[in-house]
């Protein structure tokens, strides 16, 4: 666990390096949203509008089903409501965009799913979900489908299979599960076309921090970074100019609930998490997003504890300035052996090195090492402080960066 500890503290660090040399986004709070309140609600975009709907309210007395359903204009930094959702109720569904229209999947432990066409303001109700009935599922989009899974159903049964469902043909299809532990309101979002699930809420009462990797074309996962440094469920979870985010949520440690009000970014190529500005609001669990451009707004969820509990109307946007952290240029792959290390390791490249670099956590360059010549393979002699650091290599065919673990 200290080792651990370390780490994080060592990232924390890195984090602030990047951000003193990075512009910051900015929040910016919006008009409220005008609806009742509640939990567990979907939100999807179509064009510059967002979607908000479903969910439940719950009181010391009674539960109320919420059918309602909105659209958030950013023109005008307004709200309208629409008709009414059809079926079944949407507690804990997922709402996703595909294409130009919006898609609401399960909720409730049921099978729903149902397609909203902004043109004609017509849900179509579409070939049930084949798994088991689920709420507090996990989903995202990659070009023309949907990906479903995760989940909570009766009994306190927490599920880890995956299903694809293609708009195109209507059909579903069993994926390769989900490796970590089976769980609940776990966060998912693309980026390019693959996909990244984590965090949530296990059988066990343990809210998680790790972090996976899906490839649709080769139908496997592979394990990432965990996120932030603790774990978090009911958090929010999307993409923006290539970067992911995971904010926000409940941390439960010994049935000790924290509600968070941070916010991650993840970057791709250098498999990193950094700590971006906090949210302004409430600490809340269970927000929901939509976005639009480089502008991601946060709506609702329950905030500031339980007993009574005090649910938010609160809509912030968050604008980004930024294209995020400057990428590898034409990324190549290497490896480091061992790793971690004590300070001698081997870089091993498919093409000559012709320089590397290593830098601290606080972003300041320690060593650098020009090659007038040579091959793809450097044994490296260095005294380093326990601790994590980036190195960097440069060759004819591009530059990339991977951490580097000193252990002695």
């Amino acid at each position: 666990m200290k080792k651990i500890e370390k780490f994080f503290l060592a990232f924390e660090a890195f984090v602030i390096s990047f951000n003193l040399t990075n512009a910051q986004d900015t929040w910016t709070q919006k008009a409220n949203f005008p609806g009742p309140e509640r939990d567990f609600a979907f939100s999807f975009t179509i064009g510059n509008n967002g979607y908000f709907g479903g969910g439940i309210f719950d009181t010391s007395i009674k539960s109320i089903a919420r059918k309602d359903f909105w659209k958030y204009n950013t023109d005008s930094n307004s709200w309208t409501q629409l008709s009414n959702l059809p079926g079944d109720s949407t507690i804990g569904s997922v709402g996703l965009t595909i294409g130009n229209k919006g898609w609401v999947f399960t909720g409730f432990y049921g099978h729903s799913v149902y397609e909203f066409d902004p043109s004609k303001y017509k849900w179509t109700q579409q070939p049930n979900f084949p798994g088991k009935g689920r709420s507090n599922a996990s989903g995202f989009s990659i070009g023309s489908k949907a990906y479903i899974g995760l989940g909570m159903g009766l009994g306190n049964r927490f599920f880890n299979d995956f299903w694809e469902y293609d708009t195109s043909s209507e059909s579903w299809t069993r994926l390769a599960d989900f490796p970590g532990k089976p769980r609940g309101f776990a966060i998912a979002f693309s980026i390019g076309n693959k996909a990244y699930v984590g965090t949530g809420w296990d059988s066990g009462g343990e809210s998680l921090r790790d972090f996976w990797e899906y490839n649709p074309a080769s139908n496997k996962w592979t394990l990432k970074d965990s996120v932030g440094i603790m774990g978090r469920i009911g958090g929010i979870g999307f993409s923006m100019y290539g970067h992911g985010f995971i904010g926000l949520g409940e941390n439960i440690v010994s049935s000790s609930y924290t509600q968070l009000n941070d916010l991650w970014r993840y970057d791709t190529s250098l498999n990193l998490w950094g700590q971006q500005n906090y949210y302004p609001g409430l600490p809340c669990v269970d927000s929901h997003t939509f976005q639009i451009g480089n502008q991601e707004f946060i709506v609702g969820g329950i905030c500031a504890g339980y007993n009574p509990e005090k649910y938010s109307n609160e809509v912030w946007e968050l604008y980004n300035h930024t294209s995020g952290i400057p990428e590898p240029t034409n990324p190549i792959n290497f490896s480091i052996y061992p790793n971690p290390n004590t300070g001698h390791f081997i870089l091993n490249s498919s093409y000559p090195i012709q320089s590397y670099e290593i830098l601290d956590m606080n972003g300041k360059e320690i060593y650098r090492k020009y090659r007038d010549s040579g091959n793809g393979t450097v044994n490296i002699y260095l005294s380093l402080a326990n601790g994590i650091y980036l190195i960097r290599i440069v060759s004819e065919q591009g530059t990339s960066v991977k951490k580097l673990i000193v252990n002695n």
